[in-house]
């Protein structure tokens, strides 16, 4: 614990423990002050730390209940490591600022935008937490990695995730609100219903983790205005037979700038 963290650009990782089960624990020795990420002239709790990456460990955590905002202000290279960020307000980014991590996990009392051109493996669960991002307002996440492994579940009021391609092995929802998954680079082709090399793609096991119905998303966009051509190659089911109510989307909305 400390007010301030300047870790430097090193050549290798500064922070170790276990790299399957250990934990890092980073919290202000101030009960109650913000955390910038990337920038320590920020007020608050400022840490800093770039090179080859910050820690290498099961878990990077980051903030506590206590902790009423993070902000990614800079450049923040977590290491090797799922980086698990807490905040009872907003985690916000910077302009221009970029995270990168083996893997994230998140949870916020408001909402989560990480929306810079991060390098972000996947989702994972957090240490203390099989969810994996959690929040009151609306998730922003974009992806800059080949592939974006969802393992763990995203849940929030409005869920916007941009990646060139997914794999989803846990459960993606906005209850009453609105999903969208779309490529982070223009021109990217997506696969409906089965999975397809070099594009976006959601087979039918992808699909059947979108949405809930127990807490139907109201509406799920699938691709943009600068998206490739979508083709559907299988089954795309957004309901669930064992459910008399048995919607996880409402409505679904197909979107391209391709043929």
């Amino acid at each position: 614990t400390a007010d301030a963290m300047d870790f430097g650009s090193p050549a290798g990782a500064v922070l170790l423990a276990n790299s399957t089960s250990g934990v890092v624990t980073l919290r202000p020795y101030t009960s109650g002050l913000a955390v910038t990420l990337g920038d320590t002239s920020a007020t608050g709790l400022g840490i800093t730390g770039s090179g080859a990456g910050l820690a290498s460990a099961g878990w990077l955590v980051i903030g506590d209940t206590a902790t009423p905002s993070v902000n990614l202000g800079g450049n923040f290279n977590a290491g090797s490591t799922t980086l698990e960020l807490h905040a009872t307000g907003d985690i916000t980014t910077s302009v221009g600022a970029k995270l990168s991590a083996t893997r994230l996990a998140a949870y916020a009392g408001g909402g989560i935008t990480l929306d810079g051109d991060n390098a972000l493996g996947g989702i994972a669960a957090g240490a203390t937490d099989t969810r994996g991002v959690v929040a009151g307002g609306d998730i922003a996440i974009t992806s800059t990695a080949a592939s974006f492994a969802i393992g763990a579940s995203v849940t929030g009021s409005n869920v916007t995730l941009l990646a060139d391609d997914v794999a989803i092995t846990a459960r993606v929802s906005a209850p009453g609100g609105h999903l969208t998954l779309a490529p982070y680079s223009g021109g990217v082709a997506i696969t409906l219903g089965a999975d397809g090399a070099g594009t976006l793609a959601l087979n039918g096991s992808e699909i059947a983790l979108l949405g809930d119905s127990a807490a139907p998303t109201a509406t799920f966009t699938l691709g943009s205005a600068t998206a490739g051509a979508i083709t559907q190659k299988g089954n795309a089911d957004f309901r669930d037979s064992s459910t008399f109510n048995n919607d996880r989307v409402s409505a679904l909305e197909l979107l391209s700038g391709g043929a």
